[in-house]
């Protein structure tokens, strides 16, 4: 009789605590199927980050590859000295001889140069002008002004 009535007693503690006990644990499975979607979003935008850092350097502005090229500074005396060496003899070599050819701003252009191959490493042909255009073209589809482009022909308010 006391085994019956034990029975009975946690049969009723579970009928009472049952759907609270079902309940949190439904919210336990829901919180973690949330943040298991969260990180495969965070995984997602991860990879495709990634994908677009790698096609940044293997396509750009044409589906044919833009000409680019990892480079680095040469400032060791010994490497220039090497080059100079290489360059010389007029065959093949892995370093070239840059000079800024622009009108008045020579010098403010070739540190401007320096830093974009210090901080970047790439340098890149210029887009085509049908591709430029292209690019405008997008550009304004997104609401984007890129100012720093502007030429002088272009309306104030572009």
């Amino acid at each position: 009789m006391l085994a019956g009535l034990s029975a009975m007693v946690i049969a009723v503690g579970a009928l009472i605590r049952g759907p609270a006990i079902v309940r949190s644990w439904l919210e336990r499975q829901g919180a973690d199927a949330e943040e298991a979607r969260a990180r495969a979003a965070a995984l997602r935008e991860d990879a495709e980050e990634r994908r677009l850092e790698r096609r940044r350097t293997l396509l750009g502005w044409s589906s044919g590859g833009v000409e680019t090229y990892t480079v680095a500074l040469v400032t060791d005396p010994a490497e220039m000295d090497r080059a100079k060496a290489e360059l010389a003899r007029g065959g093949a070599s892995g370093y070239v001889l840059l000079r800024v050819d622009e009108r008045d701003s020579d010098v403010s252009r070739g540190r401007s140069l320096r830093m974009l191959i210090e901080e970047q490493h790439f340098l890149c042909r210029p887009p085509t002008a049908a591709e430029r255009e292209a690019l405008e073209a997008g550009f304004e589809a997104l609401g984007v002004r890129d100012l720093r482009h502007a030429s002088a022909d272009m309306p104030p308010w572009y």
